[in-house]
């Protein structure tokens, strides 16, 4: 069965400890029959608007924004990379990195490295004071916000925000995908809830399985991320040597339910 047409599981945690729940979710709804008043994760009101439509438009911010430029710096937008895009139809802008603002800049080239210890060590390298652990139901310091991580071991990592309530509505999840598209929903086309428990696989083998953690990061002031190593350096050798080879651009196939579903990735 394809990854993406399994019955999605409850995004709700089942206990205080924040282990899983294991039951299918009823049709229609993210959580199963014990869980339909499932408590959010706490906002605090520091957290980013989601403006997914607005930067969709601009194909510079696309070209050069990754999941962890997307999710650490919120809506403050690294103006200076999105200016090396000149040509926007050939804009090769190396992504931001963890480690790199640290003298990292070439780590995640490592394979080994592309694990939750890793990239979670490299991040609090980078950022200091400003990147703090969490929990799902944890509450961050007022100045602080939400972000979730998670990894392909030997392959990839990818990140996701918690974006701000509106109309008082408790704000989701979001997430960028290398050079995509940024979006609301997870591998299934579903709303993301829980990014511990979602689905992320996406085929093809991109599996983001291990989940890291949540964390809290500082929206006072622009967090210190650098560029890291060349693009088709940083690819995985599953991606040099399988479907996902060549250096090529991410792309977007649909599945069965019409979700996007990456066939090439880079780092974030």
């Amino acid at each position: 069965m394809s990854p993406n047409t399994k019955k999605p599981l409850c995004q709700c945690p089942r206990d205080a400890a924040e282990r899983p729940c294991k039951n299918e979710a009823l049709d229609g709804s993210l959580f199963c029959a014990n869980h339909q008043n499932c408590k959010p994760s706490p906002s605090n009101g520091s957290e980013p608007e989601y403006i997914g439509d607005a930067l969709n438009k601009s194909k510079a911010f696309l070209e050069t924004h990754n999941c962890m430029s997307y999710a650490l710096r919120g809506n403050k937008v690294n103006k200076d990379l999105m200016a090396q895009c000149k040509d926007l139809n050939k804009c090769d802008v190396n992504f931001e990195q963890p480690g790199a603002a640290s003298g990292e800049r070439k780590a995640m080239r490592n394979e080994a490295l592309r694990t939750c210890p890793a990239v979670e060590k490299l991040t609090r390298s980078d950022l200091g004071g400003d990147f703090i652990k969490s929990k799902f139901w944890g509450q961050c310091p007022k100045g602080m916000s939400k972000v979730a991580l998670v990894a392909d071991p030997g392959s990839d990592y990818h990140w996701y925000r918690k974006d701000k309530k509106k109309n008082n509505v408790e704000g989701g999840w979001s997430d960028k995908a290398g050079s995509n598209k940024v979006k609301q929903v997870d591998a299934s086309g579903r709303p993301i809830f829980n990014p511990a428990q979602i689905n992320r696989d996406y085929g093809d083998g991109i599996n983001y399985e291990d989940f890291c953690g949540f964390y809290c990061v500082n929206r006072t002031r622009k967090v210190r991320l650098k560029q890291g190593g060349k693009r088709r350096r940083m690819q995985s050798r599953r991606a040099r040597s399988g479907t996902l080879q060549g250096g090529r651009r991410p792309t977007l196939r649909r599945s069965s339910n019409n979700s996007p579903i990456l066939t090439r990735r880079y780092r974030g």
